[in-house]
C-alpha cells in the first residue's frame, strides 16, 4: 500500500461521505455569523456600554479596515482581527465561520478515527507528502510563488491599461514603491489571511481526498468541490442583506464570486495533488487570491465578472488544456474506489 493510500484510508472509513463534513461546515459557520451578530449588537453595548456602528458584519469590517490602516497590515490578515480581540474578547467565536471547515473535519475525523485520524489529518500541513521527492517538490513551490507573482504583475498591469489611475492605485496597495518592504507585505498578506490559514485544513485536508476518491475524474471533484466551496459562504452574504445591501447587487457579486472560487479550486487542487497532499500550496494560493484582490478593486469586465476572476478562469481553462483532467493525481495501483458520492 501506497504512502498516499495509507494517509487517506486512515482519515476515512467505507461509510465516509461528504455530506457530514459539509453540512457540519455549513452549521458551524451558520453560528459564527450568529455570533458576529449578537457580539455586533447587543453584546457589543452590554459589556462595553456603547453601540457599535456600523453594527454587526458592517461594522467588523469597518474595524478590521481601520485595524489595518493603523498597524500598516494587508487586508484580511488575521493579525488585524486578533488585536480586536484586545477590546472585544467576546468576539472571538467570531472565528467559527472561516474556522468552520477545519472544525467539521476535526470532529469528523475524531468521531470515527479518533485521536490518532485527527492526528494524521493535521499532518497535510506537511510540505510534502505521498512519497514526493523533495526537489520536485521544490519546483513546485518555485511554481507556486513564481505563478503568483508573476499573476499580480499581469494583474497590475491590465488594470492600468483598463481603470485610468488603475496602476497608480494598485502599486500603492501593493506597496511597490518600497519593493522590500512589498515583499515582506505580500507575504504577510498571504500567509496570516483568515481564509487560507483556517478553512484549507476541512477544504483541502479533509473533503479534496475524500471527493478524488468518489468521483468519476480529478477535474469533475475539483469543480463540484468549488460550488459548495463558494456555497458555503453563503451565510455571509445573508448578513450582509440583512446589512441593507442590494439583493440585485449581491446576486451580480455571487456570480462573480462562485465562477472565482470554482476557477480557484482547480488551480489549487492540481497544486496539492503535485504536493502528495499537503495543504500549504492551498494555503498559499488561497491566501494570496485574497491578497491580491484586497489591495485593488478590480475592474467588471462582462457582465458581474470582473478581470480578477476572469483571469483566474484563464489559469484554470490553459491548466487543465496542459495536465488534463487527473489535474495532476498520482492514482494509487490499490485504489479501486470509484463510486460517486
Amino acid at each position: 500500500m501506497s504512502n498516499e493510500r495509507q494517509q487517506i484510508s486512515g482519515l476515512y472509513d467505507n461509510n465516509s461521505s461528504f455530506w457530514p463534513f459539509y453540512l457540519c461546515a455549513v452549521g458551524i459557520a451558520l453560528l459564527g455569523m450568529g455570533w458576529m451578530v449578537l457580539s455586533g449588537t447587543v453584546l457589543w453595548e452590554f459589556f462595553l456600554g456603547e453601540t457599535m456602528k456600523p453594527d454587526a458584519y458592517s461594522g467588523y469590517s469597518a474595524l478590521l479596515a481601520e485595524r489595518e490602516l493603523r498597524y500598516g497590515l494587508p487586508g484580511d490578515s488575521i493579525l488585524a482581527s486578533l488585536s480586536i480581540l484586545g477590546t472585544a474578547w467576546f468576539s472571538i467565536l467570531v472565528y467559527l465561520f472561516p474556522a468552520a471547515p477545519s472544525l467539521a473535519a476535526i470532529l469528523i475525523v475524531w468521531r470515527n478515527r479518533g485521536s490518532a485520524g485527527v492526528q494524521l489529518l493535521f499532518s497535510r500541513f506537511k510540505p510534502v507528502l505521498g512519497g514526493i521527492k523533495l526537489r520536485e517538490a521544490g519546483w513546485l513551490y518555485l511554481a507556486v510563488i513564481g505563478g503568483i507573482v508573476a499573476f499580480a504583475l499581469a494583474y497590475l498591469s491590465l488594470t492600468g491599461l483598463i481603470v485610468e489611475g488603475g496602476f497608480e492605485k494598485g502599486w500603492q496597495g501593493m506597496r511597490l514603491d518600497t519593493p522590500v518592504f512589498a515583499f515582506f507585505f505580500m507575504l504577510l498578506g498571504i500567509t496570516t489571511s483568515h481564509g487560507a490559514l483556517l478553512e484549507e485544513l476541512g477544504w483541502r485536508g479533509y473533503a479534496w481526498p475524500l471527493l478524488i476518491e468518489r468521483m468519476q475524474t480529478p477535474l469533475k471533484a475539483a469543480l463540484f468541490l468549488g460550488v459548495l466551496w463558494a456555497a458555503w459562504h453563503l451565510p455571509r452574504e445573508v448578513i450582509m442583506l440583512f446589512g441593507g445591501a442590494s439583493p440585485l447587487t449581491v446576486l451580480a457579486n455571487q456570480l462573480d464570486f462562485f465562477v472565482s472560487i470554482t476557477a480557484v479550486t482547480v488551480i489549487i487542487c492540481y497544486a496539492v495533488n503535485r504536493s502528495g497532499g499537503s495543504i500549504l500550496p492551498a494555503i498559499l494560493i488561497h491566501g494570496a487570491n485574497n491578497y491580491l484582490q484586497s489591495c485593488l478593486e478590480p475592474p467588471i469586465i462582462i457582465g458581474s465578472l470582473n478581470l480578477f476572476t476572469l483571469m483566474e478562469v484563464a489559469v484554470a481553462v490553459v491548466l487543465v488544456s496542459i495536465v488534463g483532467v487527473s489535474l495532476g493525481y498520482r492514482q494509487p495501483p490499490c485504489s479501486t474506489s470509484t463510486t460517486r458520492q
